[in-house]
């Protein structure tokens, strides 16, 4: 099956030159800024939005990105020596240190859930500076965990059950070969005893007429008659026998089927070690310890996060990125690329414009449209960090219903703490 992204629905395609400058016209020609009181309000109300905004929309709105798997597994497998699914997973925690995993801007869990599920040797924490979006990741984990955990109880109840099964099964064949052991014995000692006496009378009456003869013979042969019908119904029963058994074996069997199926479903999960509001654009110190030391943390989340900040203090969040960082973690980012599809309407609806590739939302919240050499430049220009990827990703999503092309574009990018 092909992923989501390489489908008929999802497709690549190449920005080219005549596009970029066909969008940029759009945008250059549609820079109406929003008032300045207009401005200033929404700037200074930018929590308050967020918590109006998953007051209203709770866990419904955004969708688990399962995409993150594809693009930075070797990420979360660096470190882990020959990696093999095969290799059983105590051995790699014997010899290797747990990752701890930050997301800034975890919102309900859309990415850290995801990875949570993915990565069980990994610790986690989420912050957000929404109270909102904090408290409905910690109920959904919750319901998560708790469900996970009826099922490896089901689990364990079922093989428990099984397990008991098979032992009943196992007596009650005992048990039943013994009664039929002890059947067959009886009636080859009775057929033993027949057979005797018959030739015991065969002797006494050799003196006999032939008249008596033939009558001895009779009776032989009504005992011969008796002695087969015997053996078939000792041979019936056997064969009674061994189709109830072929039975019980094939329930056995679906229920071991459903049972592997169970076993299926329960996963093991990474560990959430912590949920926090924290308003990470801060400049203060305040923060420092409440998130966790400094230099402890191995990779950094910032998904669709710098784009809702302003642009003046998307520096902060990388400072402090870097302070939480251990030396060669990493930042993983996937943003809103230059020219995307969003922000060429933002142009067209106009009094959307804050400042340059800066809009509003209607919901109020904030998104920037990024190039590439950018987010190098706020990276890489004050030496902390080096570049590792870097890259557009340029998709065209198709929605058959309304029989519309939407060109997406999105940066993606990987820098590591020097």
């Amino acid at each position: 099956m092909r992923a989501f992204f390489d489908s008929d629905i999802v497709i690549n395609f190449t920005l080219s030159e005549e596009a970029i400058e066909k969008e940029k016209r759009i945008v250059e020609n549609n820079k109406r800024l929003v008032r300045d009181c207009q401005r200033d309000k929404l700037l200074c109300d930018v929590k308050k939005n967020w918590d109006k905004f998953y007051n209203q929309y709770k866990t419904n709105f955004f969708k688990d990105r399962k995409w993150l798997k594809v693009e930075f597994d070797h990420i979360f497998k660096e470190g882990l020596k020959n990696y093999d699914e095969t290799i059983d997973k105590s051995e790699i925690r014997k010899n290797e240190q747990t990752k701890l995993v930050l997301e800034i801007g975890c919102g309900v869990g859309n990415s850290l859930i995801p990875l949570l599920m993915e990565y069980e040797d990994c610790n986690f924490i989420g912050i957000d500076f929404s109270k909102h979006a904090i408290n409905f990741l910690n109920d959904k984990w919750e319901k998560l965990v708790s469900m996970n955990n009826k099922l490896k109880y089901e689990n364990m109840t079922v093989e428990s059950n099984m397990k008991d099964k098979n032992e009943k099964e196992t007596n009650k064949n005992m048990e039943l070969e013994g009664r039929f052991k002890c059947a067959f014995e009886n009636s080859l000692n009775d057929i033993y005893e027949k057979e005797k006496k018959n030739k015991n009378i065969s002797l006494e009456n050799n003196i006999n007429d032939s008249t008596h003869n033939n009558n001895d013979n009779n009776k032989n042969n009504d005992n011969n008659k008796n002695n087969d019908n015997n053996d078939n119904n000792n041979k019936n029963n056997d064969n009674n026998n061994d189709n109830n058994n072929n039975k019980d074996c094939h329930i056995l069997e679906e229920q071991n089927c459903t049972d592997i199926y169970e076993l299926k479903s329960y996963k093991k999960f990474g560990n959430l070690i912590k949920t926090c509001v924290v308003d990470i654009t801060s400049s203060d110190e305040d923060n420092s310890n409440f998130i966790c030391e400094y230099g402890s943390v191995d990779i950094i989340l910032l998904i669709y996060v710098l784009s809702a900040v302003q642009p003046d203090k998307m520096i902060n969040v990388i400072n402090n990125s870097y302070k939480y960082l251990k030396k060669g973690g990493y930042v993983l980012l996937r943003d809103y690329g230059l020219y995307d599809l969003t922000q060429v309407r933002f142009a067209i609806k106009k009094e959307k414009n804050i400042s340059e590739n800066f809009y509003v939302r209607g919901d109020k919240t904030f998104v920037y449209f990024f190039k590439t050499e950018e987010l190098h430049d706020l990276f890489c220009k004050n030496g902390q960090f080096e570049e590792v990827q870097n890259k557009y990703i340029t998709r065209i999503v198709k929605n058959r219903k309304r029989n519309l092309e939407m060109k997406r574009i999105w940066v993606q990018s990987i820098f590591r703490k020097i």
